[in-house]
């Protein structure tokens, strides 16, 4: 079982922190525009990052409406799930009004990434 530390560690000596948002559509990512009937799922869709950076993820936030029936779950590039199992997509959008990355759901610990990390997205229609 992993562990991660439920508080923050310093940015270490001679880093420094950039805020950056990675966004992800059905434009740059055509599985992510897939029509899923009842029940249907859609697993393993990569979400790449970039090929020359490494991250420290600390949130996630999904664009749609509370009502969205679509389920989400998440693995990061080491293939450990975030959750147990499917949440409602609308769990990961933030306060509903706010701009894209204003509002995510922050993580107990950031994630470490290597460079051209790749998260993985399950999708499924929960209705």
């Amino acid at each position: 079982m992993s562990f991660r530390p439920q508080f923050p560690f310093p940015t270490p000596e001679g880093y420094q922190d950039e805020e950056f948002t990675q966004s992800f559509s059905s434009l740059t990512v055509a599985a992510l525009s897939a029509a899923l009937g009842l029940g249907e799922e859609s697993t393993g869709i990569p979400l790449a990052l970039e090929p020359n950076t490494a991250y420290l993820v600390r949130g996630i936030e999904v664009s749609t409406s509370s009502s969205d029936p679509i389920g989400v779950r998440f693995a990061d590039p080491w293939g450990n799930f975030l959750s147990d199992g499917y949440v409602p997509a609308g769990g990961y959008s933030g306060q509903q009004l706010a701009p894209v990355g204003a509002c995510p759901v922050i993580f107990e610990g950031e994630i470490s990434c290597p460079p051209g990390g790749i998260f993985t997205v399950d999708l499924k229609n929960l209705s």
